[in-house]
Order: structure tokens, then sequence, then C-alpha cells
């Protein structure tokens, strides 16, 4: 998706531009859209598509992107545990329990957020010499224009369809499966 339409280089601009270039919450924005899209897709995949845009915001910011990266690979990590398709172990996981897709995030999803949030507070200690906030190489990132990373709107609105679906489908699966018996 990232390719075709810009979708994830839209978030880091949008993310980077709502952070004002401050490296913790820029950090914490990235965590967060890594662990929201994880349970959606694989937890590489997720890495892969943020991965490239995080080097770009961090090397116009000049800060270093290793931590950056290292979080959103753990913030992937945690968020691909909230569903049955976040992560591959999940679904032999929630096969021998005979959990459907919607049972899984039910009992995950809370745990998730509270390792998630304990994370994020742990981050800012971890890397705090990290977060050195140079004001003078904030106005390159906020003169990158988000709108302009969507390559193909139509190709975007069209990715964000079939995904709609197929997370519908997942969703409604026991609930098929169990009135066509």
């Amino acid at each position: 998706m990232r390719a075709s339409t810009g979708v994830f280089d839209y978030l880091a601009i949008w993310a980077a531009k709502r952070a004002k270039g401050r490296p913790y919450r820029l950090m914490v924005m990235f965590m967060t859209i890594t662990a929201i899209a994880s349970p959606f897709l694989d937890n590489v995949t997720t890495i892969m598509l943020v991965a490239p845009v995080t080097v770009v915001v961090c090397n116009r910011l000049r800060i270093p992107a290793q931590p950056y990266l290292i979080t959103e690979i753990l913030a992937s990590n945690i968020g691909g545990a909230a569903t049955l398709i976040g992560d591959p172990p999940n679904i032999i996981i929630g096969s021998r329990a005979g959990l459907t897709f919607t049972d899984f995030p039910v009992h995950m999803a809370p745990i998730v957020v509270i390792v998630f949030v304990a994370f994020v507070l742990f981050t800012r200690l971890l890397f705090r010499k990290s977060f050195r906030y140079h004001p003078e190489h904030v106005a390159a990132v906020l003169a990158l224009h988000e709108r302009r990373a969507i390559t193909d709107p139509r190709m975007l609105r069209r990715c964000l369809v079939v995904f709609a679906a197929v997370v519908l489908c997942f969703g409604l699966h026991s609930v098929l499966r169990s009135s066509s018996s």
C-alpha cells in the first residue's frame, strides 16, 4: 500500500508535524502509528513500511534514527499481539485455544494497551539521551507537505475499501460459520 499510495509517508509527515520536531513526541507518534497498524498487518511488513520514512524524518531533524527504529520494532510486536493476524504465533494460539478472530482482541487488547503505555513511558527513560531538540532543523520537517505524499488517491481508496472488507470478513467469520452449520 505504501509504494503505490504513499499512505505511510503521509502518516510519518503528519506525525512529525504534529510533534513539532520534538524528539520524544515524535517517537510516541511513530510508535503509536506502528502499534495501530501491526494488529492488521504482519509485523515485518509494518516495519518495512514505517522504517524508511522514519529514517527520512530523523535525518531531516538531525537526530539518530536507531532509537526510533528500535521502538517501532517493539511497538509492532506489542501491537501485533492484539489480533490473530498481527503475529503468526497468534494463529496457532487462537486455533489451539478455540478463539475466534473477535475473541482474541477481546482478551488481548486490554493487555496490549497496558503494555504499550508502559513501554511508551519506559522509552522516555531508556532513550533520554537521544532526545536532543534542534529547533533550527524543525523547519525542514514543517516544510514537508503530507498531502503530496499520497501519490495515488484512487488506489488508496481502493486499498482501504479492500482492507476494511478483509478485516470485516475476519470479524464476521465465526458468525457466518455458525449460521451455515
